[in-house]
């Protein structure tokens, strides 16, 4: 039977297995899918059998199921029970259809779609504006290139032409939108991040409500959304009587659309860049990629000397955990994505400078840390593994400590002790720096009260900045630039020179001179 709706799409339904025309992938292996329809008690009563991805939606399927790669042998035992109505003659399972889908999860052969759903307290359009910051900033893809439809309850449905292709897979989504939800106005529902998870099927209706859920824009205005939906809302009740998915123009297409382009070949979603093992191509990407994949800098190693790491960096997202193998064991550790400035461990030996990379957190450290993404933190760590962590106020105090730090550096040494140095500056600021344990206290007098030691470099750029750049030697020049590149990075540095010269600067003459500094040590901040 053919039924066409007021979009114009036709829909051809044939009842019988002549329909079937396998979509396979390169493997030979055959997707098929479970629906379902919804019981009396409004939750999904799944049916006993499959459906190959060629097959008609069912007219009484309200949900799908993710997708089921069978081999040639599992096809042929499910038809075989199927046709002689004997799907539940299966041992130590309820069904055939669920015997496979066991076999198939337990040899990493699914696909699950990735289907994005909010119903935060907040208008449609910011509903919609909120899953969008979601597909961009968590899935890395473009939500206009999804299909959106309004739930027929209090929710946005998104179905994106992705797959995830193992259970990792999901649950780290699942995790990482968990992790989202904790500071977001507009959560998404991570449980559909599941294996077993069913998705709504377009034209299927909201069991409270009565109303099919239904297309919307991504790309209309606010007002035309709120329109669209009170219109749905107004007179999307089902007319008593009518068929169910059969009527609605599209579902098959939905329900496909994550799985296959036009070419019937299977997508993936795209790794993300925090998780890509190889470092990225495009160079946009590798800063962000270094966050959370440069070797990682702990505060705790190697403090056998009785010496403290100090860590100036600011925090650049939530923690997260990595299995790594130490010792030849594989254990689960914590790590915070940074922009370090500088760090020093514990023996001295090994530095980072002006580097994206992640901070290693003991379990002491994770269970009291309170920092969020902006914040500007030093970790003073140690053999404890209880480290004192303090957050400064300001991108002065910042300069200031990494300014001290630095004398601990290869190149750029005063002779004096950088730690110690460090350690001065923040107690000159207020700061409790202790030996180790719990968290230092925010500072309480002003920074401008308590007369810190600046570095000779130091005392240069503010003799600069005071009188005038032209005021300093060469050679002086030369000193004030390799600090600022090492505290403010390229462009901070640059940007310096441009604000003391005025009209006097010249981007080429500037840019060859920072160069000349920066191609000196192998470790200063890359020309752009």
């Amino acid at each position: 039977m053919s039924n066409s709706h007021a979009t114009n799409i036709t829909l051809t339904h044939r009842e019988n297995d002549q329909s079937r025309t396998a979509l396979r992938i390169s493997d030979g292996l055959t997707l098929f899918v479970r629906y379902a329809e919804t019981g009396d008690n409004g939750n999904p009563d799944q049916f006993h059998r499959l459906h190959s991805l060629r097959e008609p939606v069912p007219a009484v399927a309200d949900f799908v199921s993710p997708v089921y790669l069978l081999t040639d042998e599992q096809v042929a035992k499910h038809d075989e029970l199927v046709s002689k109505d004997d799907r539940f003659n299966v041992r130590d399972y309820k069904s055939i259809a669920t015997k496979i889908q066991s076999e198939c999860e337990g040899d990493g052969r699914v696909r699950y779609p990735v289907f994005v759903e909010s119903d935060a307290d907040v208008p449609y359009y910011e509903m919609r504006a909120g899953l969008k910051r979601f597909i961009r900033e968590v899935l890395e893809v473009d939500p206009d290139d999804a299909k959106w439809l309004f739930s027929g309850g209090s929710s946005l449905h998104v179905h994106l032409p992705y797959y995830m292709a193992s259970e990792d897979a999901l649950r780290r989504l699942r995790r990482g939108t968990k992790e989202y939800n904790e500071n977001a106005t507009v959560t998404v529902d991570a449980s559909n991040f599941t294996k077993k998870s069913l998705v709504r099927l377009p034209g299927a209706e909201h069991h409270d409500t009565g109303i099919r859920k239904a297309p919307i824009s991504p790309t209309s205005s606010d007002e035309k959304l709120q329109a669209r939906i009170g219109k749905l809302v107004g007179g999307g009740v089902a007319p008593k009587g009518e068929g169910k998915i059969s009527y609605y123009a599209g579902t098959p297409e939905i329900v496909r659309y994550s799985l296959s382009d036009e070419s019937g070949v299977i997508k993936d979603v795209p790794t993300p860049i925090i998780e890509q093992r190889d470092k990225p191509v495009d160079t946009g990407n590798v800063e962000l990629w270094k966050r959370y994949n440069r070797h990682p800098f702990c505060p705790y190693a190697n403090a056998g000397n009785q010496r403290r790491s100090v860590v100036v960096a600011q925090v650049k997202g939530m923690p997260f955990c990595r299995k790594t193998t130490v010792n030849g064991r594989e254990e689960w550790r914590t790590y915070i994505p940074t922009y370090i400035h500088g760090a020093v461990g514990c023996d001295g030996e090994y530095t980072v400078w002006q580097e994206n990379a992640p901070v290693q957190l003991s379990k002491q450290d994770y269970k009291k840390w309170e920092y969020e993404p902006g914040d500007t933190i030093v970790l003073l760590g140690g053999n404890s593994t209880s480290s004192r962590i303090l957050e400064l106020e300001d991108s002065f105090e910042r300069e200031v400590v990494v300014g001290a730090l630095l004398n601990d550096s290869k190149w750029f040494n005063e002779g004096k002790d950088g730690r110690q140095e460090a350690l001065n500056q923040l107690r000159s600021f207020g700061y409790e720096v202790g030996s180790a344990g719990k968290n230092g206290p925010r500072r309480e007098a002003s920074t401008n009260d308590q007369g810190f030691q600046p570095t000779d470099a130091y005392r240069l750029q503010q003799r600069a900045e005071e009188d005038d750049v032209e005021s300093l030697g060469h050679y002086e020049r030369l000193d004030v630039a390799n600090r600022l590149l090492r505290v403010r990075g390229w462009d901070g540095a640059d940007e310096w020179f441009r604000e003391q010269y005025g009209e006097r600067y010249s981007q080429e003459i500037t840019h060859k001179f920072l160069r000349s500094v920066a191609e000196q040590y192998d470790d200063l901040p890359s020309p752009r």
